[in-house]
């Protein structure tokens, strides 16, 4: 798959998710999966996250909002990664999971809290790791 959307889909998924993990799934074996993270990354990535009108950043913090309300609290934990890697503060992102509770519930917004404070662990974690 060579299209323009695709390509830059390819560059804005990794930068948001990180080359290692873009070129993981697209390295699939499964042609089923190859096919399904090939679409997701042309239409997704490529047709509209690339769009113009917001910022990366913005875009972050609605999927953030989006997962979290919706409880994909796996696929929510690597877009809180992705909203540190384009530069969103955590304030931000926490600020974005408080805002889903008086839409969402309690149950909604804790989970997604606790799913996010335990990538901001990782992260530390891994940063005060000697190398």
């Amino acid at each position: 798959m060579s299209t323009e959307n695709f390509d830059k889909g390819r560059a804005l998924r990794s930068r948001l998710l990180g080359k290692t993990h873009t070129d993981s799934v697209l390295a699939s074996v499964d042609p089923t999966d190859l096919a399904v993270q090939e679409l997701v990354t042309e239409f997704t990535y490529g047709a509209v996250w690339a769009r113009p009108g917001l910022p990366i950043q913005t875009r972050s913090l609605l999927t953030i909002a989006l997962l979290a309300s919706q409880n994909r609290l796996e696929v929510l934990k690597q877009h809180v990664g992705g909203a540190l890697n384009v530069g969103v503060p955590r304030e931000q992102i926490l600020e974005a999971l408080i805002h889903i509770l008086p839409y969402c519930g309690v149950p909604a917004m804790v989970g997604s809290v606790a799913a996010a404070k335990a990538v901001f662990r990782e992260r530390d974690e891994a940063e005060t790791k000697p190398s």
